[in-house]
């Protein structure tokens, strides 16, 4: 199965002007990753069969350390960049020396949060399945406010990376907001969006599609974003299924 250096390369290769990565007023192309990611994969050097801790925040630099250090061999361990117990859930992940392209870990809403190890597999076919669902396509955009560590976040990396899309970097609510009438495609958590209603007080002209998901979203904010332009979509997911189960249409 590819994996997600050859969806760059190829995308380089075919489009090397085409945006890939907005961060600010930067933008990216795929060929301009492409020649960082293999930078930083060199500096790496083989790894096979280690895992590495990654701690992305949101911006290039952590875009391309999450796509280099499965590129030399290593099991990229994802963890919050300013998490207190980053110590015990690293050690978790490093106990178990399954191979995996990435290990994430689960909110812990249930208990104590879980590592889950995700294969180059599990993020083809989670990219595929949701082309195939919700027909986005090279050439779109994508809002990306969620963080990197989760799986709803990083799974934006690959869903546009897999059709050819670009990938907005954006965690400020009011840049979000602006944001949001220059993408086609954005996932937020209901807090999110509800940040992003109250920046506004005009509608969203250009009706991006919003998947609305990790939580309970009451029908006064979803009205409310219908109401400012939103298409909102309503989603279930979770880690251990490389982020989407079902989304609404």
């Amino acid at each position: 199965m590819r994996r997600e250096i050859d969806w760059l390369t190829d995308k380089a290769e075919q489009a090397p002007g085409e945006t890939f990565l907005i961060q600010g007023d930067e933008p990216l192309s795929y060929l301009e990753v492409a020649e960082r990611v293999a930078d930083r994969v060199a500096v790496l050097g083989d790894r096979s069969g280690t895992q590495l801790v990654v701690k992305p925040r949101m911006d290039v630099e952590s875009v391309v350390e999450l796509l280099a250090v499965p590129m030399t061999g290593a099991t990229a361990v994802v963890v919050a960049p300013e998490r207190p117990d980053t110590a015990f859930l690293v050690e978790q992940a490093f106990s178990d020396q399954r191979p995996a392209h990435t290990i994430l870990f689960t909110s812990g809403s249930s208990g104590e949060p879980k590592g889950v190890r995700l294969s180059a597999d599990n993020w083809d076919s989670a990219a595929r399945a949701s082309a195939e669902h919700l027909g986005h396509r090279s050439g779109q955009r994508w809002l990306c406010v969620l963080p990197l560590h989760h799986v709803g976040g990083l799974s934006i990396i690959y869903r546009a990376l897999f059709g050819g899309g670009a990938v907005v970097l954006e965690s400020d609510p009011d840049r979000a907001a602006r944001w949001l009438d220059r993408v086609e495609w954005a996932s937020l958590v209901p807090t999110q969006l509800h940040r992003i209603l109250s920046k506004r007080t005009d509608s969203f002209t250009s009706s991006p599609r919003v998947l609305l998901g990790g939580g309970p979203a009451d029908s006064v904010l979803i009205e409310r974003g219908l109401a400012a332009g939103l298409e909102v979509l309503g989603t279930f997911g979770m880690t251990e299924t490389t982020s989407q189960v079902a989304t609404a249409q």
